[in-house]
């Protein structure tokens, strides 16, 4: 994700809001965007919106099995880039997620880990639609 992909989405996020009335909720799904927040948050008669952060998967704790599961296979730059990667999105979360009112996860175990991580209690759980559609032969 890197920062010229972020300038160029913020700039096409702009043009597409210019002349609309200022949102009364921002909801950006996934965390990487979560610096959106800034572009899309207008006041709105000098209140700020409403600001719901997606998140569909923990980041840090993927990013940190990820660079296990590479250093268990002898693959040490990947699990380098992995590592690398979590700091990342480490730093996007103590950044960002106090800065939404609310923070979806779709699972309680993601609930637990990520309010402790960064100490937020407006993490909430929205499971994912799939499952819940898909019928249990299915599965």
């Amino acid at each position: 994700r890197p920062a010229l992909t972020r300038v160029a989405l913020s700039a096409d996020i702009e043009t597409a809001v210019a002349g609309t009335p200022p949102p009364r909720v921002v909801i950006i799904l996934r965390l990487y965007l979560a610096p959106l927040l800034d572009r899309l948050a207008r006041p709105v008669d000098g209140r700020v919106p409403f600001a719901v952060l997606d998140l569909d998967d923990d980041e840090v704790t993927t990013r940190e099995r990820l660079a296990w599961l590479h250093a268990q296979r002898g693959h040490a730059g990947h699990a380098t880039d992995e590592d690398d990667e979590c700091q990342r999105y480490r730093v996007l979360e103590s950044a960002w997620l106090r800065r939404f009112d609310r923070v979806c996860v779709c699972s309680e175990h993601d609930r637990e880990v990520v309010s402790r991580r960064v100490g937020h209690t407006g993490v909430v759980v929205v499971p994912n639609a799939i499952p819940a559609i898909v019928p249990p032969a299915v599965r």
